[in-house]
Order: C-alpha cells, then structure tokens, then sequence
C-alpha cells in the first residue's frame, strides 16, 4: 500500500490540473500520500530499523526491572485481593491472614492442583475483559479471531450496514433529481412527487449519515489501538482503508469514467477521481491522526455528558457551520484536499469522530443505551421537527405550498450539526434496542456489516451500469435521451429539454437501487 501511495503522489505531481484549487488540492494530496507511504513503510520494517537505534545499557534495564517487581508487590491492591502469583516459581504467596488459596483458584473437590495452574487464572469477576463470550458457547481461549467484539457493541456493524445502504440510496436518488434540483429543468406532469420526496430525502440522509459513521469509526479506533499497538494499528489502516482509496481513486474511479465518456462518444480520458472514497482517505487520515496523538497526549476519563448538553453543543456547532457555509459559498476551495465541503468537515466530521475517539475510550455507549424514556423522547421529536421543516422547506418549490416563504437557504446552513447529533443520539438508542436483546446478532447481520464496507467503496461501479441499462432500456422504448453532462433528460413536443416522465423516474430508481 506505501508503494501504492508514492505511485499516486508522483501521479498527482504530473497532472494537478488547470485551476488554483486544482493544482494546490493535486500538491496537498501528494504530501499527504508521501507521509501515509513512509509512515506505513517505518511500520512494516520497524523491526528491522529498531536494531539500527542506539540501546539502553543493560544494567539499567535490570534496574528497572527489579524496581518494578518490588512495586508491584508492594501493591496494596494485590495484596488486598491475595491474587498475586509469583511466575517465576510458580508458587502463590501466602497471604498474611492465612487460609484460602492465595491465588484466586477455587477449593475444594473441583480445585486446580498447586503447581498446575497457569497464569491466566484469574477471579470470576474479573474474567470477561477480552471481549469474549463464555458459558458453553464460548469460543476456546486461543482460537478467539481479531473479529469478536462485546455482544453489546454488536448492534454497531447493523447501524453501520444500514448507514451506507442509505448513502447508497442518496447518490441513486440525486441520479434521478439531480436535473430537476440542481440543473433546473422543467418538471414532467405528475413527476412532483419523486422530486419532492427526493429532495426530502437528500436533506434528510446527506446531512448526517456520513458525520455518524465518522463517529461509529471514532468509537471502534480505541479498541483496536488498545489491542494491536501504534505499529500494528497504522498497518492495519494503511491495508484497510489505504488499500480502498488506492483502489478506487487510481482503477475504479478512472475506469468508470473512461467508460461513461465512452458511452457518450467523447474523447476518453484516464482521469483521478475519488468518487464516495473521499470518506475513506479521510478517515484514514483521522485514525493515524489519533493513534499519533494518542502516543503522547494522557487518557482522558470523561463521562459521558448529558444528551441535552450535547445538544447544546451540536448548537454551537452550527454556528461554526453557518459562518463556514457563508464564507465559503460556492468556492472550489470548499473541496481542498479531497475533502467533501471543508464546513461539513470543520462543523461535524472532526468533532464526531473525536467525540467517537473520546466515547469509545470511556464507554459512553452504556450511558447513550441506558438513556431514559424522558430524554429519548424528546429526542424523537426533535427529529420529527427537522423532518417537517426538510419537508416544508422542498415542498413550498415543488409542489408548491402557496402563502408558505420559508428561508431554505437557512436552513440548509444552519441544521447540519444540530440535526446529525440528535439523529446520532437516536440510531443508536435505536439499534441497541431492536438488536437481539442485547445478546449480539446474527451470522447474517453480521456479514451484512463486514459487506457495507465493500459496498460503500465500489458502489459507483455496478451504479454506472445500471443508470446506462436503464436509459438503453428507455431508447429501445422510443424514448428521446440526451445529456446534459452526464444527467440524463427528454424532450417535450416543442423540443425543449425537459425531465423524464414520472413511470421513467420512478421505475428507474428502483431498477438502479436493487
């Protein structure tokens, strides 16, 4: 994957293309590349570069670990507990007010014989620490994969399945709308019904749904530092999420537009394109980000906050957005560096993955599960709010609504980090409780969420095909297709360009989406 990085850093170096944004996004990437392939490289043969650095002497080392077995017995909890055991002798120290085996290990008929007992045992309450289930289900100690996680942190891999069938949902739909909404082409007779659902839709799904998964990736990221280590945590981000970018921005991506440019007879070209992998680059860049500082800055211990108070919070988020969505405007610099809209960045995805870093790190999972029916429900209708106001909002232009004038514009600049806190705080509370009561889920689900993963990433490539079977579909039926860019549209009796009939829409929504 390092090698992968340098290749597309020299690649954005040679074509960084016309426009200022352009060419100073093409340079950012390409540092940011060369950083991401000599860490993962230090990573992989840091075995081999540790010999070259200069040792410590060993008589200090011995020091050291004599200091640090003298503490340890010292421990008033240990000794408190009579639990220690004595590795190098293999003989348990009794404890001052003697009787009962020092060790921990049960007495009686059913005792472990002195002498045989290794030093994984350890007390009943203090056995379920590694995340494993136990009982007569319980996978043997040793053949356990990298895979298992708590039964109650299951339900995460549903919500995440779900949260990207919905973002797939969201590009088939803007397909689909995106004349309408965007290029302002004539609506069909009847067609008023897609574009304001569509539209609907869009404020809905794309205005937290990518800032949630940003926060379920922060929860998981303590996790897997804890249990692989800086070395083995970079790795592991460099194959799974640098391995994706690689792969889309560099084939997928370039191959899917040689192949639209094909269909519409214009000159083909071999053109860099990050398509949906925008995320990925980003939370590749996100999770290093925190390993790093995770190696030198103390472990916070902060309960969670009161949800009411984290939705202060996402409030003043939204002013931070607000003024970032005024300054910004339309401007190309919105998109520096690959990123999707540097005021959905700065407002919602930073804060969501660091308060996914800081949530995992100290369970704030329980407190959002536990949360009393007087908090969920506000929260619900909170979100019931922002839903009416989406739909008012669309439906005032679409259908219209006459007499109603309000500010969409407003809305639309104000309601992103507001919103996406409390739609987070409901999916969770939500998948938590139609989960298997708590008792993890099923191979099914399961498989489901390791998918979502692929999905996101490649989804662009079976969309193409499908968006170009359907409207070869439609030709074959006598319908008129033409493009602007690459929207699809028709033509009314007077020749002008016009969107297509509602049967078309809707039956090719549905077409593309299974």
């Amino acid at each position: 994957t390092s090698l992968l990085f340098f290749a597309e850093a020299a690649w954005r170096i040679a074509a960084p293309g016309t426009s200022a944004p352009q060419r100073a996004s093409a340079y950012f990437n390409a540092a940011n590349f060369l950083a991401l392939g000599m860490l993962g490289l230090c990573c992989v043969y840091w075995p081999t570069l540790s010999k070259w650095l200069p040792r410590r002497d060993e008589n200090e080392n011995e020091i050291e670990d004599k200091t640090q077995q003298v503490e340890l017995e010292n421990s008033p909890s240990l000794m408190d507990t009579e639990q220690r055991v004595v590795v190098e002798s293999g003989e348990a120290t009794p404890s001052d007010e003697g009787g009962g085996r020092p060790d921990g290990a049960p007495e009686g008929p059913d005792a472990v014989p002195r002498g045989q007992q290794t030093e994984d045992v350890r007390p009943a309450a203090k056995a379920y620490t590694d995340g494993a289930p136990e009982g007569p289900d319980a996978v043997p100690r040793g053949q356990q994969t990298e895979d298992v996680r708590p039964a109650a942190k299951a339900y995460l891999s549903s919500l995440t399945a779900f949260l990207v069938f919905m973002t797939v949902t969201n590009h088939v739909v803007k397909a689909f709308s995106e004349a309408s909404l965007d290029r302002g082409l004539p609506q069909t007779e009847g067609v008023e019904s897609f574009v304001t659902g569509a539209a609907w839709f869009l404020l809905t799904d794309q205005k937290s749904f990518i800032a949630t998964l940003f926060l379920l990736a922060g929860l998981y990221c303590p996790e897997i530092l804890d249990r692989k280590g800086l070395r083995g945590f970079v790795i592991n981000a460099q194959v799974r999420l640098g391995g994706a970018w690689v792969l889309y921005s560099a084939l997928l991506g370039p191959l899917t537009i040689m192949w639209g440019l094909d269909y519409l007879s214009l000159p083909l070209k071999y053109l860099y394109s990050s398509g949906p992998t925008w995320a990925v680059l980003w939370l590749l860049n996100f999770s290093i980000a925190y390993a790093l500082i995770a190696q030198i800055a103390p472990t916070v211990k902060w309960s969670m906050p009161h949800p009411f108070v984290l939705l202060l919070a996402g409030l003043a988020l939204s002013g931070v957005f607000y003024g970032m969505t005024v300054a910004a405007g339309d401007s190309r610099w919105n998109y520096f560096g690959t990123m999707n809209k540097w005021n959905y960045a700065v407002a919602l995805y930073v804060p969501f993955f660091t308060v996914g870093v800081v949530g995992g790190r100290n369970d704030w999972l329980k407190s959002v599960e536990e949360m009393p029916a007087w908090v969920v429900w506000p929260l619900r209708l909170i979100v019931l709010g922002f839903w009416v106001t989406f739909f008012l909002a669309t439906a005032q232009v679409t259908i219209p609504i006459p007499g109603l004038s309000l500010d969409s514009g407003l809305v639309d600049s104000i309601a992103p980090p507001l919103y996406a806190t409390v739609v987070s705080l409901n999916l969770l509370f939500l998948f938590n409780r139609i989960s298997s009561s708590g008792k993890g889920q099923s191979k099914f689900m399961s498989n489901m969420g390791d998918a979502a993963y692929l999905v996101y990433v490649i989804q662009y490539v079976p969309m193409s095909v499908m968006l170009i079977s359907w409207m070869e579909i439609l030709r074959a039926a006598g319908v008129l297709i033409s493009y602007k860019g690459t929207i699809s549209y028709t033509y009314d009796d007077k020749g002008e360009p016009q969107l297509l009939s509602k049967g078309a829409v809707w039956g090719g929504f549905f077409f593309v989406l299974v």
